[in-house]
């Protein structure tokens, strides 16, 4: 077969060269030129499958089958606009407004909004101009942007200075400025103007809920500009607690179909709580029938039936059907862009809400034990995400013991490990102990049988073997449980209370941007986020030494983050032992880089990589600076090109409101959300910075713990299954390299990026400009600029000798390789580099 032969690159007596026309796709594939869309991506899957390096096929072969995907994708979009072009309705500013809204394209929605009112007015319609100022004014408030939301309040007052909507658009505006007596003012003239037109008595108790909330904030002193997050009295700490899958009954949602909840996540919006910060985005006024009311009418029920999943159904449920939707709808796979922003907005919601209700009943049953002065002391909040890793305990650990101030260090950790037993009687190759044992008894019952393959010898000996892999895995099971947890013994008790704590097991983790998400949910006011491995150790008085380096930075709007030197585990461990449980659990064994070779590190970049099979994007690695270097700097963090997210310091304002970790990255290697979050941070006019004192290091070794892209699937009756099997069975591997390239896209359009082999002016990168929403590009910095100032050129595949020396001159860096680096990160040429293709 012709796709057979191309495909496999092997032994054909000719390959196909790689295809630049539907032609050459299709007999690539195998698939007659008008095959439907559904039938070429069956044969695709199938060729895929076979040519994967990940599965002994070549990379050359596995290139000519993406870009014949790719061909007829593009075929496929462009028959179906044209078949569509006659019977197309231009769609109006307001449509496109509301479906910038629905999709949580705020910033867009308030431009459409914008332009609507202007063509009201054109045809002088005050009424729905005025409306269409009200929704601008709302959509800027949840885009973070309250001046513009001020702005567009007083064009709707303007307008139309009888209506109540506009005052409240004001005083929404200045509430979200904490301009308490100017919110005050306008909320009253809402009021007023209501009460005496006979409206709704919802309406009406919605705007003295407002006055009341202004006239506690004035209380208690506010009345600068808001800061992040819900008020946090002083003193208030988080008790320990567990979400295992499951979510709280209330959701956290308040049921009205009129406004946006009040209880949403304050970090995705500026706010203290005072009913400022989620941009209500209407009151139920009967004449206001353009306003945005239907963008709230669904309420949460229905996005669990969207998602296919019952109402309540834990949120690693939700998680996985969505997954798969996005799978179903996404246009680059021949789905809907209007479904796809559907699916996304329904498990933001549900997600943000499941997490809210856990912070909720957490800040509820908090009891304070220890008082803190954030002024004098600010809190950090400390987010990790730790995969099946036993150091993570140890890390915290590390955290705690080592900080000047433990009292004022909180954490959010998501645990990945075996939170359940295995099926009863089941073995599984994941632990790595169990797959090591597993692989020698099947190399013995293959000598056993023989030549001639005595397969009931070998049986017999395989059941005889199968109680000890049962034992070694039940204790292996119990090991990994013990050291997921700060009930260890190795964590200070008295800062139990400290942690808050997400359990999922292994099996539900699809890569570590969703795991941050996740552990960055579990924020609750601190003002500094530090995010970091679940491998690392930290310094004496580390906190000081951050805040002392923030301190120093250039501005507010600095982000530190650092690659580290690495320490050793000791006793150095042989490839048998996975966990360190054997040691004196109260003693941290790790073993630090002497003060003398702890020099500052530069993230420079390694190569720039579209290949969609590596997905890497951009391979960075990490230099020591020369010690002159140091000397000059004296002790001052110094600018960096990358954002490293093994460890990254900042305000909370930034990993909270401005640039959180995307939720819907799934499967994605980490240099390409590091590129990605390099390129949001600075759009949102953040500096990234290098720390110029070490207040930390990390494990680069991994040999000792399981990892979740390379983790061995094969289990109860497949444990013996083909080594290529090790990677799940057919349907499992090909859905998570679906996930994963659509990640991937995003990465890319993040970044401003084209997929690989899409026609830049095609709509191949599937319409997702208007589905990024927060998770986007701000407004600080064009794209261009920033591969430009990162020294990553695109059209020539070429990286500029200065991102090989992460934007500092050659004699800046120190010439010999450090003995607590990776051996395989280069240290010479440093000259301008080359993609090769």
């Amino acid at each position: 077969m012709p796709a057979e032969s191309a495909a496999s690159g092997g032994a054909s007596n000719a390959v196909l060269p790689m295809p630049t026309t539907a032609l050459d796709a299709c007999v690539l594939l195998g698939v007659p030129a008008s095959a439907p869309f559904a039938v070429v991506k069956s044969h695709y899957n199938r060729a895929i499958t076979r040519v994967h390096p990940d599965r002994g096929g070549s990379a050359d072969a596995f290139l000519r089958v993406r870009r014949a995907l790719e061909i007829l994708r593009q075929e496929f979009h462009a028959a179906s606009s044209a078949a569509a072009q006659p019977s197309k309705v231009e769609r109006t500013s307001a449509d496109k407004a509301r479906a910038f809204y629905k999709a949580r394209a705020y910033a867009s929605a308030a431009a459409e909004f914008g332009n609507a009112a202007e063509e009201a007015r054109g045809i002088h319609d005050d009424e729905k101009a005025a409306a269409m100022h009200a929704n601008e004014s709302a959509s800027h408030l949840l885009d973070d942007d309250a001046d513009a939301a001020l702005g567009a309040a007083d064009e709707c007052v303007r307008t139309r200075p009888d209506w109540h909507k506009g005052h409240f658009r004001r005083a929404e505006a200045f509430a979200a400025m904490s301009e308490l007596a100017r919110a005050r003012r306008s909320y009253a003239e809402a009021l007023a103007i209501l009460e005496g037109g006979g409206s709704d008595e919802a309406d009406v108790q919605l705007l003295r809920r407002r006055i009341a909330d202004v006239d506690a904030r004035t209380a208690r002193g506010e009345g600068a500009r808001a800061g992040l997050g819900r008020a946090k009295p002083e003193g208030d700490t988080a008790p320990t607690f567990a979400y295992r899958g499951a979510k709280d009954d209330d959701g956290g949602g308040d049921g009205d179909d009129n406004e946006v909840s009040a209880s949403k996540p304050q970090h995705a919006k500026g706010g203290d709580g005072g009913g400022d910060g989620d941009g209500k985005v209407s009151t139920s006024d009967p004449q206001d029938a353009e306003d945005c009311n239907e963008a709230n009418a669904d309420d949460e029920s229905s996005d669990f039936h969207r998602l296919g999943v019952p109402v309540d159904a834990p949120l690693n449920v939700c998680r996985s059907a969505y997954l798969k939707r996005v799978v179903e709808s996404h246009p680059a796979l021949a789905g809907s862009a209007d479904d796809l922003a559907l699916y996304r907005a329904s498990f933001e919601r549900i997600a943000e809400s499941s997490m809210e209700s856990l912070r909720d009943a957490t800040a509820a049953a908090a009891q304070p034990r220890v008082q803190v002065n954030a002024t004098n002391h600010p809190r950090i909040f400390l987010a990790m995400a730790c995969y099946r890793d036993p150091e993570g305990i140890r890390s915290l650990a590390s955290a705690f013991r080592n900080a000047a101030n433990p009292r004022r260090v909180f954490a959010g950790v998501c645990w990945h490990y075996a939170t359940t037993p295995e099926p009863k009687g089941e073995v599984t190759r994941a632990y790595l102990r169990v797959n090591r044992l597993t692989a020698k008894i099947e190399d013995e019952a293959q000598m056993i049988g023989g030549q001639g393959r005595d397969l009931d010898a070998e049986e017999k000996f395989l059941k005889k073997c199968m109680k000890h892999q049962r034992k070694l895995q039940k204790e292996e099971q119990r090991l990994e449980a013990d050291c997921h947890t700060t009930a260890h013994p190795c964590f200070p008790a008295e800062f139990r209370s400290h942690v808050r704590e997400v359990h999922e097991h292994y099996t539900q983790a699809d890569g570590p941007s969703y795991a941050r998400w996740i552990a960055h949910a579990l924020w609750m006011g601190e003002e500094f986020t530090l995010q970091v491995d679940s491998h690392t150790r930290f310094l004496k008085d580390w906190d000081e030494i951050l805040l002392r380096q923030y301190a120093a930075c250039p501005h507010e709007k600095c982000v530190l983050t650092n690659h580290l030197l690495a320490y050793e585990r000791a006793p150095k461990l042989g490839e048998d032992a996975q966990v360190t449980n054997g040691d004196d659990p109260t003693v941290d064994v790790a073993r630090l880089p002497p003060p003398a070779e702890r020099l500052p590190l530069v993230t420079c970049a390694h190569h720039w990589n579209l290949n969609t099979i590596d997905q890497s994007l951009a391979y960075m690695m990490a230099r020591p600076l020369s010690r002159q270097k140091v000397q000059d700097l004296g002790g001052r963090p110094f600018p960096a090109l990358y954002y490293v997210p093994h460890f990254a310091f900042a305000p909370s304002v930034a990993f909270q409101r401005d640039v959180p970790s995307d939720m819907h990255m799934a499967y994605l290697p980490t240099h390409a959300e590091a590129l990605a979050m390099a390129a949001r941070l600075k759009s949102h006019g953040y500096a990234l910075m290098h720390c110029a004192e070490c207040a930390a290091f990390t494990l680069y070794e991994n040999r000792y713990r399981p990892l979740y892209y390379a983790e061995d699937a094969r289990r109860g009756n497949r444990l013996y299954a083909e080594r290529k099997e090790a990677l799940g069975t057919e349907a499992e591997f090909m859905f998570r390299q679906e996930i994963r390239d659509l990640s991937f896209r995003r990465a890319l359009q993040q970044c401003g990026v084209p997929f690989p082999g899409a026609a830049p002016t095609s709509d191949a990168d599937g319409g997702l400009d208007e589905l990024l929403g927060r998770y986007g590009l701000g407004p600080a910095c064009e794209a261009d600029e920033f591969l430009e100032d990162v020294g990553l050129d695109l059209r020539s595949g070429r990286i500029k000798g200065m991102a090989r020396l992460g934007g500092l001159p050659p004699d800046a860096l120190q010439p010999d390789r450090s003995p607590f680096l990776p051996t395989h990160w280069p240290t010479g040429n440093v000259s301008d580099s080359f993609v090769r293709s």
